[in-house]
């Protein structure tokens, strides 16, 4: 990114950011006060590194969770009932099940809190 690249969506699409102090991507310092939206296409941890530099700069934030989620629907579609327009049928069940997986999790490790 270019030190005055005029932009409001920072997307991290690289796997950099996963592990608690892994680097973060190579984002100009100033690029981040300027983004408006900042979409991180992890989804574990639920709160990445590059997220959390979002926020601080002012940032909105989106993890990749809803995008697995999507994806999860498309792929049952298809295996399912040879429709992909039958993915929105399977977009509950599949929140549900991740939230069984989130909820008491840390957000870092999606680990069991004890």
């Amino acid at each position: 990114l270019a030190e005055d690249a005029a932009f409001e969506i920072l997307v991290n699409a690289t796997p950099l950011g996963r592990e608690a102090g892994a680097p973060l991507p190579d984002v100009p310092a100033g690029a981040w006060g300027r983004a408006r939206l900042a979409v991180d296409l992890n989804y574990a941890p639920l709160v990445t590194a590059f997220l959390q530099a979002a926020r601080r700069a002012g940032a909105r934030t989106l993890n990749g969770l809803g995008m697995l989620i999507h994806q999860a629907c498309l792929g049952a579609a298809w295996l399912i009932d040879r429709d992909p327009a039958a993915a929105e049928s399977y977009e509950e069940d599949f929140w549900r099940a991740a939230r069984e997986v989130v909820a008491g999790s840390d957000p870092w490790t999606l680990e069991r809190k004890a």
